[in-house]
């Protein structure tokens, strides 16, 4: 065969391949299946579970407008307080940010009734300002914040308890209020600092108290505390509590903390400040280790993850290297530990298992509306569905506590509040400017933790943990109010 002869036969092939192609082609676009998988798509492209996950429906809703109109009165109504007398406080010599940023300060060490009352007077003192820059972005973040506080709200009124849900839902109340004042009143790149800045100093105290009362106070082993299976983990003496009831909620609370001082390292224009976070990170991490909370290892490492990924991809190709090198740095109670999490003899794992399949229990006949607010409506109902251990106050599960406690549209709430922080982050990691782009990655690392140590515990019902929740929420608010440029007293370094 000629080399002309073989050109015509492969372009006679090819024309045959290409026609046979099209046919192939026209008959699936117009077979039945197609015509069905068409059809189930244009009914998701026009559902609003769609809209949710990809257009802006939060925005262009009619709940939305509402709580902007609500804003706005809002807005409008502190600032006809520019007629109030020129008091200390109208004068601004002592603002009500001030306020909020020492309550961020001293939110660990504080019981709750003062907690309410120093959030009462920052309202109050927010009243009688007269800045007219006192301004809410309109976020689409705070219309599941809203509609979460009202499935609380109604838990606490039908709870199996209403007394003691109410008590609960105060709490709540009080954190969502804190949040509302911190959205408002933080305007300025220095408040913010601030803010960040109050936070260190509160994780560096924390940590240091654990680390020294770890070492020098009473052995939890004489303590009688039931914190670690001695059989499984026989090198574990002690572990870090400070301020808290328990190594898991301090453990939580580092993890919360941890991302936002690498955000704050990254953001500092002074060395001594770049100094002062680095030590406050590294104290963190080490009174970490010595809450030996698996859970909270490993929200640390979900953390820690998300950081690197928002903050700067590149940096995720040293985790590699980073893992095993803490891997062998660790001692080796920590090792043994680690290697415990899916040792099914471990008391604490036994326990978690039996809590988590009564609570199931307790779910199938109170999912539509749960048992109602807080951890005493949950302890009444457990106690019946309880197959091994009766004092439960919580079923170290976030999501199946909100299922028990609110039902299935507390949990469907939360999970709108959950997607609507991944997209503000989504939106926020495009930003131009580098100190948005870095706490954006301290925020978003802080919440990843958080939502992965709640796999294997619930610390929504400890006033400070659930305060330092809201502050993330209120942080990711702020930073698209900083984004979004629309306030001129922003001050925000590109």
């Amino acid at each position: 065969m000629t080399a002309g002869n073989r050109s015509l036969k492969i372009q006679g092939w090819c024309g045959l391949t290409e026609i046979l192609w099209q046919k192939l082609k026209y008959q699936a676009q117009n077979s039945i299946t197609a015509k069905v998988f068409k059809y189930f798509g244009c009914l998701w492209e026009k559902s609003a579970l769609h809209s949710l996950f990809n257009g802006n429906w939060a925005a262009a809703s009619v709940s939305f407008r509402k709580l902007g109109e609500a804003f706005a009165k809002l807005e409008d109504l502190v600032n006809r307080r520019r007629r109030v007398p020129d008091t200390l406080f109208a004068r601004g010599i002592f603002p009500p940010e001030t306020l909020l940023i020492a309550i961020a300060l001293v939110l660990p060490f504080i019981r709750f009734r003062f907690l309410i009352g120093l959030v009462a007077l920052a309202a109050f003192l927010l009243l009688l300002q007269r800045k007219e820059d006192l301004q809410w972005v309109r976020s689409p973040i705070f219309i599941p914040v809203v509609l979460f506080a009202g499935v609380q709200l109604f838990a606490a009124l039908t709870s199996v308890l209403p007394g003691a849900s109410a008590g609960d839902f105060l709490v709540s109340a009080t954190a969502f209020v804190y949040l509302l004042l911190l959205t408002g009143a933080v305007n300025r790149r220095e408040q913010l600092d601030s803010l960040l800045a109050a936070l260190g100093v509160s994780a560096f105290l924390v940590s240091g108290y654990a680390i020294y009362y770890y070492y020098a106070g009473t052995p939890v082993s004489e303590l009688g505390k039931v914190w670690v299976d001695p059989a499984t983990n026989p090198g574990i003496e002690n572990r870090a509590y400070a301020v808290f009831d328990n190594p898991n909620l301090l453990a939580h609370y580092l993890v919360l903390t941890f991302p936002l001082l690498l955000a704050a390292f990254a953001n500092a224009r002074r060395l001594s400040e770049r100094v002062f976070f680095l030590a406050c990170a590294g104290l963190n991490v080490y009174c970490l280790l010595l809450t030996y909370s698996r859970g909270g290892w490993l929200g640390f490492a979900a953390a820690v993850f998300v950081f690197a990924m928002v903050q700067n991809r590149f940096l995720l190709l040293a985790l590699p290297f980073a893992v095993p090198v803490g891997y062998f740095a660790l001692p080796a109670a920590a090792i043994r530990r680690l290697e415990n999490i899916t040792n099914l003899s471990d008391a604490s794992n036994i326990y978690r298992f039996s809590v988590w399949n009564s609570t199931l229990d307790l779910i199938r006949d109170f999912w539509p509306y749960g048992a109602g607010l807080g951890w005493q409506a949950f302890l009444r109902v457990y106690y019946a569905y309880a197959r091994s251990f009766t004092n439960v106050i919580h079923a170290h599960n976030l999501y199946l506590q909100l299922l028990a406690e609110l039902g299935i549209f507390g949990l469907a709430a939360f999970a709108w509040l959950f997607v609507s922080l991944a997209r503000a982050a989504l939106r926020l990691s495009a930003s131009g400017s580098a100190y948005i782009k870095n706490l954006n990655a301290g925020v978003s690392g802080a919440l990843a933790g958080f939502f992965v140590h709640s796999l294997v515990d619930y610390t929504l019902w400890y006033h400070s943990l659930t305060v330092l929740f809201w502050i993330l929420v209120a942080l990711m608010i702020l930073l698209e109010k900083f984004n979004s440029g629309g306030n001129n007293s922003l001050e925000v370094e590109v």
